[in-house]
């Protein structure tokens, strides 16, 4: 997959989710569950705490070491992990979290040649088996969420 298209969907992911959220004030966001048990903002700290994961992930493959994948073996516990470590946080500082780390991604994508993205190494995992497969888990996680969200607000305004 070429680089650009890489960039492209983990844009559009993201202005999908912002647009989800938009015109949602501070009490919907923090007080309204989704389907489950997470509120839109719990649903945004959730995908930043992944955010920074990656990135934190990615920075250490690109220092040659392997990611710590252990922590995502019991995905569950690290989800409600990542949200837990946000509690409290407001929505914004959750917003500015995910923007830092999606830009940091980019950027690094950026410096990256389409053969690193595509190299099998420390990403080979039952889930992925090169970068590009990774970043579209990332995309498609977010994309799943927007959508969510996105039904959640319709069933609320019928």
């Amino acid at each position: 997959m070429d680089k650009q298209v890489v960039l492209n969907h983990l844009t559009r992911a993201r202005a999908r989710l912002l647009a989800a959220i938009e015109g949602l004030n501070e009490t919907e966001m923090c007080t309204v569950p989704l389907s489950g048990a997470w509120t839109p903002r719990e649903v945004l700290a959730h995908i930043s705490g992944w955010a920074v994961w990656d990135l934190e992930a990615i920075r250490a493959i690109q220092r040659g070491r392997s990611p710590d994948l252990s922590v995502i073996q019991n995905v569950d516990v690290f989800n409600d992990w990542l949200v837990a470590q946000r509690a409290g946080w407001p929505v914004g500082r959750i917003l500015a979290e995910m923007e830092d780390a999606q830009t940091a991604i980019q950027e690094l994508v950026g410096s990256m040649s389409e053969q690193q993205l595509l190299d099998v190494g420390p990403f080979q995992v039952p889930y992925w088996q090169n970068l590009v497969e990774w970043l579209g888990v990332a995309w498609n996680h977010e994309e799943e969420h927007a959508g969510q969200i996105q039904a959640w607000r319709e069933q609320r305004s019928d």
